[in-house]
């Protein structure tokens, strides 16, 4: 049911944020669904990306046709966010923080989101909810690697969660 909306809904969380203060990025987070090659110009990306979803039936009666009386049903989306940015040593006096300070902005911005949230499916206009955005997340933080230009550091990180939906069908 919604893959693509539980997935446009964390993009939507995300894109454009812009974390406080001096933080190096060269502009807002740009939030994407299909990943852009990445390149040193300074913007935080963060991919979005759900990896599985197992469903199961929750209450009865299921659903048999339109307008017949429904059961819930619960998915759980696993959401991997992919967190890419490029920093240059020789400008930034504050390279050894700023990352980790966008990954807790990150961090901070999916579990002080609103829990339920209602949703809506822009094919179908089907609604239900998404329920516990940001209550259990995982963080991975690879060691950064230098580019072509050993100036410029690729800085990546994973925040894997779940998230919670509720239909009836």
């Amino acid at each position: 049911m919604g893959v693509n909306t539980c997935q446009l809904y964390i993009q939507g969380l995300l894109n454009g944020l812009q974390p406080p203060g001096d933080t190096g990025l060269e502009g807002p987070i740009q939030a994407m669904i299909t990943p852009k090659d990445p390149d040193d110009s300074g913007v935080a990306r963060i991919y979005v990306w759900p990896s599985s979803g197992p469903e199961k039936r929750l209450a009865w009666p299921r659903n048999t046709g339109p307008n017949t009386p429904a059961g819930w049903k619960q998915i759980t989306h696993g959401i991997e966010l992919f967190l890419t940015w490029f920093d240059d040593q020789d400008e930034d006096a504050n390279i050894d923080v700023n990352f980790p300070a966008l990954i807790d902005f990150v961090m901070f911005t999916l579990r002080t989101c609103p829990d339920p949230a209602p949703v809506s499916d822009p094919f179908t206009g089907t609604s239900w909810l998404l329920l516990d955005i940001g209550e259990n997340m995982n963080y991975t933080y690879v060691p950064p690697r230098s580019t072509a230009d050993q100036r410029i550091l690729r800085y990546d990180a994973k925040i894997t969660m779940p998230v919670t939906e509720y239909f009836q069908a």
